[in-house]
């Protein structure tokens, strides 16, 4: 009797840690759906914030001439200037820290690179830059556009493009 509960106790323990791993797999698959998730969330949150940016741009046209334009802003067009910029840097400082965190792939980062760099090259911006915008972001964030921007030339390219690309 003493050997079929040894062996009663024993089937029960390996049906139990047969039934652990089960389990262990089944939580591990549960995570991965949440982690693709959360990616699929995050890239649409980056996505979402470029189309807030490019609906600003064409509410406010203004906005991309004021950084191409000779000569000082006036006030109101600082503030404007000011405040998209700011906005505009904010999400690529998001979209910055989430591919640090692998939320993002690296192509994605890759895209919002290529769109700090459009900003960071024009020179009204380096001009905001050094006044007030290295004040919106992280220190560790204002240290990675310092770097990027050692490596870029000045130019207004994309955004006069922007307003010339029919002519």
């Amino acid at each position: 009797m003493g050997q079929s509960v040894d062996r009663i106790n024993q089937w029960l323990t390996l049906c139990a840690n047969v039934g652990v791993l089960i389990g262990i797999g089944f939580l591990a698959y549960e995570i991965r759906q949440n982690t693709d998730a959360t990616h699929a969330q995050t890239s649409e949150a980056v996505f979402a914030g470029k189309q807030v940016e490019l609906q600003a741009v064409s509410d406010d046209p203004e906005l991309i001439k004021n950084i191409i334009k000779q000569g000082p802003l006036t006030v109101d067009e600082q503030i404007k200037l000011f405040t998209w910029l700011a906005s505009a840097l904010s999400a690529r400082e998001f979209s910055w820290l989430q591919w640090k965190n692998d939320v993002i792939d690296e192509t994605q980062w890759q895209s919002e690179l290529l769109i700090l760099r459009a900003f960071l090259q024009a020179p009204r911006v380096r001009l905001w830059w050094e006044n007030v915008g290295y004040m919106t972001v992280s220190n560790e964030f204002r240290q990675y556009v310092e770097a990027e921007m050692e490596s870029l030339q000045p130019s207004n390219g994309i955004f006069e493009a922007q307003t010339q690309w029919a002519n």
